[in-house]
């Protein structure tokens, strides 16, 4: 199976859970905000699960950590990879 990287930064990601204004998030928080799926948006808060920014709280939601988020310069070289499998092919 291929996969696809994409690079996304965190700073504006952040910026979205700042946006948000909660303490706790879930996918689907995330991706109505971002207008992505909530797979996507699952992996995006799993990568920043795994940089620190968030912990996981349930199946369902991630607890924010306050402080952690970057916030303006601190991290525009800071960029998140997430894998995903590319769409399969459209049969035609």
């Amino acid at each position: 199976m291929k996969y696809l990287k994409v690079s996304i930064s965190v700073d504006f990601v952040a910026g979205i859970i700042r946006s948000l204004g909660k303490n706790y998030v879930t996918p689907k928080d995330l991706s109505e905000a971002m207008g992505i799926s909530t797979k996507t948006a699952g992996r995006i808060l799993r990568a920043l699960e795994s940089k620190g920014y968030v912990a996981r709280y349930s199946n369902r939601a991630y607890r924010v950590l306050r402080g952690s988020l970057p916030s303006g310069d601190e991290c525009h070289a800071s960029t998140l990879i997430v894998r995903y499998p590319e769409d399969p092919p459209i049969p035609y």
